[in-house]
């Protein structure tokens, strides 16, 4: 019932209806039963509750195995998104895209990435060999100490995008990045909410991606590199462009 992991030099102990997930770049948000929590300290009271070690004050719902395991969870609420999300995703779960050192995840991670990029007028990006390298060992990196940094600077000439999530879910964190386009403001040319994956993901100057994954326990990471990196300042206004009307471009891509 209950699983041990030592992460970051700290014994974390997970329920069997606990997982990770990340909302937006570099935060992650502990889920537990359905419900969500900022800390790891807040999602371990809630699982004390539901292991009967506390008195609960207030009813708690029935756990939810992780057997009636619905990915829908995990997605964004843009519905252009999930549109796209669904023509790549729909017919491949983990067992499909884990195959082969998640070499099918990563393809897919691209081609979703870029069919974005189409929708908001940039052209696709050409995976490069010495991005993945680099992509790869930042995701080994996080997964060890189990947590999300970047590594990105303003003398890096390398773009980033980072994210976690339960491993059932892994074909969400690309949706989840745009899913920070709902606070794009493309009269202002900036994020309301300073998020940068969104704009990174669609940049129309960056022509080059490399993608890192690696699964650790329940936890899948993803990192991609991008050439030239995106976010740069006073560049916003060249290189996030309004989308193209969804219908059109659906059945062109298609």
């Amino acid at each position: 019932m209950l699983q041990q992991e030592n992460i970051d030099g700290k014994i974390s102990i997970v329920y069997k209806y606990c997982t990770y997930n990340s909302v937006f770049k570099k935060t992650l948000v502990y889920q537990c039963n359905g419900k969500q929590f900022q800390t790891e300290e807040g999602a371990y009271n809630y699982l004390r509750l539901l292991s009967g070690k506390v008195i609960p004050k207030y009813p708690i719902e029935k756990a939810i195995p992780m057997e009636s395991f619905n990915i829908k969870n995990y997605l964004g609420s843009n519905l252009q998104g999930y549109i796209i999300w669904q023509r790549i995703w729909k017919h491949c779960n983990f067992k499909c895209y884990s195959l082969d050192h998640f070499s099918i995840f990563k393809q897919k991670v691209v081609e979703e990435i870029n069919f974005l990029r189409k929708f908001h007028k940039s052209e696709p990006l050409k995976e490069n060999l010495k991005l993945t390298k680099l992509a790869q060992k930042h995701a080994e990196k996080i997964a060890y100490v189990g947590k999300l940094f970047s590594s990105s600077s303003w003398f890096n000439p390398y773009g980033e995008t980072i994210g976690a999530t339960f491993y059932l879910a892994g074909s969400t964190i690309v949706n989840r990045w745009y899913e920070e386009s709902k606070y794009y403001d493309y009269k202002k040319y900036r994020s309301l909410k300073d998020l940068d994956s969104f704009t990174q993901l669609v940049w129309l100057s960056t022509k080059y991606i490399g993608v890192g994954v690696v699964k650790k326990g329940p936890v899948l990471y993803l990192v991609c590199k991008f050439y030239p990196k995106g976010n740069i300042r006073n560049k916003f206004h060249k290189n996030v462009l309004l989308p193209q009307k969804f219908r059109f471009t659906l059945n062109k891509y298609y």
